[in-house]
């Protein structure tokens, strides 16, 4: 199903993150894309070399959070992210993802479902956060289907969720999202708390004041009430 929702193409370059004993790892070779997969435990990695062996498959060993993904990903060419992400690096790889010097046009994940839920998450909500502003700047996320525990085993005491995240088509300049990435941490940092005096602790009162005057806003404004094209702004 997950693969049916990425809709292959014979050529296209694919990154997997997690391919395991390479269940969806072979699908996607047999499709004829250009897969790179990464993947950290000694055994598996060891498996899958012996296992899937093809001109349009690449194996690298190493940790999904902190592999060099300049050498390995072609950015002269658009490529999809796909991946059964281990549940405790989920935002750390996706924030990684966001952060390339050209992020992947689409993502497929299967996370937990609480997690999936933030992506798609609105303003004036306790699930809205810094990681639905960050990849909000950059994707619209769209929950594709819930998977019960029982079809995993062990199975987990979560719900989990197929989440699709495709790139907007005028995202912000990089300048614009390192600022960005600051911005809302700062402003999340402590949410009950109003979100001037934490912006400010980040960046100059003057240019803060400026901001909060151009979009209208008071000084009462807390970080889950702004919009992610206000924060953009």
């Amino acid at each position: 199903a997950m693969v049916r929702s990425m809709e292959l193409t014979k050529g296209e370059q694919v990154l997997e993150v997690g391919p395991g004993t390479g269940i969806l790892t072979k699908i996607i070779v047999d499709a004829g894309c250009n897969l790179t997969s990464v993947e950290t435990d000694t055994k598996l990695h060891k498996y899958l070399s012996e296992n899937i062996i093809a001109d349009n498959f690449r194996l690298v060993f190493g940790d999904a959070c902190r592999v060099n993904y300049d050498e390995i990903v072609d950015y002269d060419k658009s490529f999809r992210c796909i991946a059964n992400l281990p549940y405790a690096i989920s935002s750390i790889f996706i924030a990684k993802m966001t952060e390339l010097p050209r992020p992947p046009s689409e993502m497929f994940f299967l996370l937990q479902k609480e997690m999936a839920e933030r992506f798609s998450a609105k303003p004036h909500t306790k699930k809205y956060g810094s990681l639905t502003v960050r990849a909000g700047a950059l994707y619209n996320s769209k929950i594709l289907r819930t998977v019960p525990p029982q079809v995993f085993h062990p199975p987990p005491k979560v719900d989990s969720a197929f989440i699709q995240m495709k790139i907007k088509e005028n995202i912000p300049s990089k300048p614009c999202l390192l600022n960005l990435n600051k911005l809302v941490r700062a402003a999340f940092s402590q949410r009950r708390k109003k979100a001037f005096k934490l912006i400010c602790s980040s960046f100059p009162k003057e240019k803060v004041l400026d901001a909060y005057d151009l979009l209208g806003f008071d000084d009462n404004v807390r970080a889950e009430n702004i919009e992610i094209v206000q924060y953009v702004k």
